[in-house]
């Protein structure tokens, strides 16, 4: 794969982070108790999807 290539992944998947991190912060503010369940089963789902960006930085700075 080219590097400009990686480095413009790299770069994409660190935006989602950002953006998927800062969706976290708001998920985890009080809320009402019948929205609480949805939200945390959709801050675990953003939790492992960041887990899995960092998982794909590494692999393709591992390459660079």
């Amino acid at each position: 794969m080219n590097d400009d290539l990686k480095k413009q992944l790299i770069e994409s998947y660190e935006r989602e982070i950002k953006k998927a991190e800062t969706l976290i912060e708001k998920l985890t503010e009080p809320c009402v108790k019948s929205l609480a369940h949805s939200r945390a089963e959709e801050r675990s789902f953003w939790k492992k999807r960041v887990k899995k960006l960092k998982s794909k930085i590494k692999e393709l700075e591992d390459e660079c």
